[in-house]
């Protein structure tokens, strides 16, 4: 419905739809829209549905003009560090290795410790 309302201010316009395809950076694409922010868990943050979302692109040859990004950023409540399954958050960098969203694409076999982590929850990707 949002190509058809924008087809409407020019019906030459060309649109591409793309969900986890585009060929640009989805959720930074989605911050320099103004629509979130990151936070510590690196996660998107919508400020009205927070990091439970699904960011979809359309390119366009359409020009409209841009929105900033938000000056919002994260709170600081750490409940994502108190969240996360593989304890990858709350040190100096991000420890992909323990993540369970990393661990159920990475390849080859897992060690018990990281399929520890994999059973600690029914979810299949952890918090992205």
């Amino acid at each position: 419905r949002l190509i058809e309302r924008l087809q409407i201010i020019d019906d030459s316009a060309q649109f591409s739809i793309h969900c986890d395809t585009s060929p640009l950076a989805d959720r930074y694409m989605a911050y320099l829209a103004g629509l979130g922010f990151y936070g510590k868990n690196n996660c998107f943050i919508s400020p009205k549905w927070g990091s439970y979302v699904v960011i979809g692109t359309i390119l366009t040859t359409l020009e409209l003009k841009p929105n900033a990004p938000l000056e919002q950023s994260c709170i600081g409540c750490n409940r994502c560090i108190t969240a996360c399954l593989g304890q990858c958050l709350g040190h100096d960098e991000f420890k992909f290795a323990t993540c369970k969203s990393y661990l159920t694409q990475k390849k080859g076999e897992l060690t018990d410790e990281e399929e520890q982590i994999l059973a600690k929850t029914p979810l299949v990707f952890g918090c992205d």
